[in-house]
């Protein structure tokens, strides 16, 4: 559920686990992870909620962790800093990965998409919140990866 917090990170000891996206109602792999792998930390620094589906590909050994522990053990400048720019790459990777499911970007070539990728950003939103008001201008283009919305007409 792309609405759950992260509550834990996992890291994986043993094992394969394929992260996949619903897109255009159709769950495709966007990446496959293994052993020395963690799931979480890049959802905690991207929007704190899970945005990907994680499933079990064999046998897993897993050590979890509760996110807040993480937190707590990253305050540490130096290890933020690092974090950091690991979480940045993870991240650029998976809207890369976004990018190459959806049919819109299918033609591009990879180098495009791994320039591309470095152009977005994930946001999270509330339920309710106004992304663009009809006749306002926007200067952002907006793709939905997680969660649903309604486009209305306003009186």
């Amino acid at each position: 559920n792309y609405e759950c917090p992260v509550d834990y990170v996992y890291f994986i000891i043993e094992g394969e686990i394929v992260r996949q996206k619903d897109i255009v109602g159709e769950e495709l792999p966007l990446s496959t992870l293994d052993t020395g792998d963690w799931i979480g930390p890049s959802e905690i620094h991207a929007c704190d909620k899970w945005i990907t589906d994680y499933v079990v590909e064999s046998k897993c050994v897993l050590l979890c962790m509760p996110a807040e522990e993480f937190r707590a053990l990253i305050v540490d400048p130096a290890v933020e800093t690092k974090l950091k720019e690991t979480l940045d790459k993870e991240v650029r990777e998976l809207i890369q990965q976004v990018l190459t499911a959806m049919p819109l970007f299918e033609d591009v070539e990879t180098w495009a998409l791994e320039e591309s990728a470095k152009l977005f950003e994930l946001q999270y939103y509330e339920p309710n919140e106004t992304l663009v008001t009809e006749n306002g201008v926007s200067e952002e283009i907006f793709i939905m990866i997680a969660g649903a919305g309604d486009i209305t007409k306003m009186q």
